[in-house]
């Protein structure tokens, strides 16, 4: 497990070099995993997981098509997020052993180990102080950086650049969270999938941080990444924070996809739990694809779909209340009504759902049977709660 985490990490930094520098690829190439843990499912729509692949591995990406992926490794395929791959030619620097040497499955001297005879050439993937990830042939190990090269002088590889990549301080400390509440995602962007949050006092380890601002960090063996704005080297620092937080900025910045500000709304201005955000994300995915202006053949609208005399509801109290019903912060603020006036059965089930998977399961099941009530609504309740659990639930529980 210690030597598990150390890849981990090590990928995970490299990601955050990476962050802003490397490309769109095509299809047809072979890519790096830096995710801890990579997600395979059976489907495109990703709803079907059938297993999970290592930080490190090199799979071969066959195809490609917005953030999913077409993946093979040793004859088997599957789909995976693209975001938690790395394309290998926008790393790999071909080096050769210029001394007899030792490779080790992880950087560390107590790891497995394997000797190389000098001539042997690879790819060099990255560099730390004195070690070096190589690979060669799908396999990806360590060793040292002083052995590579005809002088022993190897550069740190460079990404397809952008004017100035941005400069990464590999270092672990320990930080307080002194914002209101930090955000965690599962790359350095705020683009990226929302993994969490964690309150203001919240001690946690970062492990690396660059110039843009984003920090690497650990909890309780759980990766992600943050704003090193957000968080103090001073432990005895105040844990509450530095300014007041308005609760709405969120919704009107621009700074949040759909999934994750929706997101955020259930669990902030709702106050239900992450199981439950989960369970709602899940119909919603399938309600209109977080398309927040969709509008279905039968006359259903906006990301729950309502029809008749709830869309008429929806259009008239957004109306009257100052909202844009075409807007994502009308539609949810218009749910939340909806909720509490004329489903406070639905309601009162959810906020009693344990934060768990099996409630995330729970509660998308019932959201979908008693709020969505779609055709074949007992077979799609099972599909969403399965999907709940499986996606949405392994994204963002902390």
């Amino acid at each position: 497990m210690r030597l598990h985490r150390k890849m981990r990490v090590w990928a995970a930094v490299l990601a955050l070099i990476l962050a802003w520098a490397v490309p769109a690829q095509a299809a047809g190439y072979r890519a790096i995993v830096t995710a801890g843990s990579m997600r395979v499912y059976a489907d495109a729509g990703c709803a079907w997981a059938i297993g999970t692949l290592p930080v490190t591995t090199v799979v071969t990406v066959e195809a490609q098509s917005g953030g999913t992926a077409l993946i093979s490794l040793g004859g088997a395929r599957g789909y995976a997020s693209a975001s938690d791959m790395v394309a290998l030619d926008d790393l790999a620097q071909p080096v050769t052993f210029n001394t007899d040497s030792r490779i080790y499955r992880a950087p560390d001297l107590s790891s497995e180990w394997m000797a190389i005879p000098a001539g042997f050439s690879c790819n060099l993937l990255a560099t730390n102080g004195s070690w070096a990830m190589v690979e060669n042939a799908g396999i990806v190990a360590y060793t040292n950086r002083d052995h590579l090269g005809g002088r022993g002088e190897v550069q740190q590889p460079q990404t397809p650049a952008q004017d100035s990549a941005p400069q990464v301080v590999v270092e672990t400390f320990e930080a307080r969270v002194t914002a209101q509440m930090m955000f965690i995602f599962e790359s350095a962007s705020a683009t990226a999938p929302l993994i969490g949050g964690l309150p203001a006092g919240q001690v946690v380890n970062v492990h690396a941080y660059n110039s843009e601002g984003w920090a690497l960090i650990e909890l309780s063996g759980h990766y992600g990444f943050a704003r090193i704005s957000d968080m103090t080297r001073d432990l005895d620092a105040p844990s509450e924070p530095s300014a007041p937080e308005q609760p709405d900025d969120y919704l009107t910045s621009g700074e949040y996809s759909v999934e994750q500000t929706i997101f955020l709304f259930l669990t902030r201005e709702m106050d239900l739990n992450t199981a439950v955000a989960c369970g709602i994300l899940a119909n919603v995915e399938r309600e209109c694809s977080f398309k927040v202006t969709n509008q279905s053949n039968d006359g259903g609208y906006g990301i729950c779909q309502w029809t008749g005399v709830r869309n008429t509801r929806l259009k008239n109290w957004c109306r009257d209340n100052g909202y844009d019903h075409s807007t994502l912060e009308g539609q949810l603020w218009y749910l939340k009504y909806e909720l509490e006036n004329h489903h406070p059965k639905t309601l009162r089930y959810l906020r009693g759902v344990e934060n768990s998977a099996d409630g995330a399961y729970d509660a998308a099941y019932y959201f979908c049977y008693n709020f969505e009530i779609p055709a074949k609504r007992a077979t799609r309740s099972v599909e969403r709660g399965n999907i709940a659990r499986d996606k949405y639930w392994e994204r963002y529980a902390v």
